[in-house]
């Protein structure tokens, strides 16, 4: 796949972008006060957390899940699957390639069906937003798609993570 920079980003980013507007992510709020109500419940009658534990690290898979339309029962392998895929900084590359590979190779065949189910079955979420989205005739391909969706769960967490745990420092 080529890369995102230069006219290949330029081609796609009017494609992304309305899908990616404010309003659009409105629609989540309430399903965010949930999720974070709930981990904030865990640990509120004892007025103590590990903030990045038990707060930071949980919370954006569910959000970002839901953004995309995964089932609830499937949010763990995406947590699992980008801590597998994340390895690639350990510095152990050759002891960490395999469960590298495999992981990139499970969540591309996720992403791949999802993108399916949502050609057939559109739903109110993010990958039904960029399938539908069209400029001036051009659409994203299936490869283009996974792209994107592999980006959005596999950055999407690791940037909240870090802005929830900076702003409270």
């Amino acid at each position: 796949l080529r890369t995102m920079e230069g006219p290949n980003h330029s081609r796609r980013r009017p494609l992304a972008s309305p899908a990616c507007t404010p309003n659009a992510a409105e629609r989540l709020r309430p399903f965010m006060r949930e999720v974070v109500n709930g981990l904030v419940d865990k640990f509120a009658a004892t007025g103590k957390c590990e903030l990045v534990e038990d707060l930071c690290e949980p919370y954006p898979i569910p959000i970002i899940c839901e953004l995309l339309g995964a089932p609830k029962e499937d949010w763990k392998l995406f947590s699992n699957w980008a801590t597998d895929i994340f390895r690639i900084f350990n510095g152990d590359f050759d002891n960490d390639q395999h469960l590298i590979v495999k992981a990139s190779q499970e969540l591309t065949a996720y992403v791949l069906a999802l993108i399916a189910q949502r050609r057939a079955d559109p739903k109110d979420d993010l990958l039904s937003d960029f399938i539908a989205a069209e400029e001036t005739g051009d659409r994203m391909s299936n490869a283009e798609l996974c792209m994107m969706t592999q980006a959005v769960l596999l950055a999407g967490p690791r940037t909240t993570r870090t802005h929830i745990a900076c702003s409270m420092a």
